[in-house]
């Protein structure tokens, strides 16, 4: 990739993580939850991304922008993964049979748009049934609330969904909802 396609490939991604909508304020929803903002923000997002994840096709999910930058497939499976770990640290287990760890390693697409919508899924249950966001956990090292914890973990899908469609643009395709 040349200097210039990577400059448009930062500067787009860039532009889609500082503009992504991030729920921020808590609400009561008509969902009986305070957190039906953040679950509602993660079906939107994260519904665009696996319909994205689907669109891209299959030969081109071994393709990264440069060495040592994750591929199409990883990037997905990192969004994943992340979402299982996202989870367990607001106190939903991760369900049996999932290794967070070992994600990156599926390259297939059809399951990796699988494991994403279940990762996804997963994330918003344990959003949706949190009760005291107030709770302090640890996250790498330091102590933050769950409502904090809520709103990194919406910004990492906003950020990689960027990247997603970054990756798409440069193997041309078109979103399905840009179409």
């Amino acid at each position: 990739m040349n200097r210039t396609a990577r400059k448009i490939l930062c500067a787009v991604t860039m532009l889609l993580v500082a503009g992504a909508p991030i729920a921020l304020a808590e609400q009561h929803e008509s969902d009986g939850s305070h957190n039906g903002a953040y679950v509602r923000n993660l079906e939107f997002v994260g519904g665009r991304a696996v319909q994205l994840a689907d669109a891209i096709p299959e030969e081109n999910y071994g393709w990264r922008p440069m060495e040592g930058v994750r591929s199409v497939s990883e990037a997905i499976m990192h969004m994943a993964s992340a979402n299982y770990f996202f989870a367990g640290r607001l106190g939903t287990p991760v369900p049996e049979g999932i290794d967070p760890q070992n994600m990156e390693k599926i390259t297939a697409k059809a399951d990796c748009v699988a494991a994403l919508e279940k990762s996804l899924g997963h994330l918003a249950m344990a959003l949706g049934q949190l009760e005291d966001t107030g709770t302090e956990v640890e996250l790498f090292g330091r102590q933050i609330t769950k409502e904090d914890l809520m709103q990194i973990a919406m910004g990492h899908v906003h950020e990689h969904f960027g990247q997603l469609i970054a990756y798409a643009r440069s193997n041309r395709v078109v979103p399905p909802w840009s179409q």
